[in-house]
């Protein structure tokens, strides 16, 4: 049986891995932590995310 390799396609830009960033610094994690509320952190993340995509 052979095993068949798996190729991730790499981004040709770095705005992919900035936006999970994003997501995760600005709106889940805090939430999570009871740091922001839920609104407040998906605003802040709207607001990086279009900063970096400017």
């Amino acid at each position: 049986m052979r095993i068949r390799q798996l190729h991730i396609r790499q981004y040709d830009n770095r705005y992919p891995l900035n936006i999970q960033t994003f997501i995760g610094q600005h709106a889940f994690n805090p939430v999570v932590k009871g740091e922001k509320d839920p609104k407040d952190g998906w605003k802040d993340m709207e607001e990086a995310i279009e900063g970096a995509l400017k």
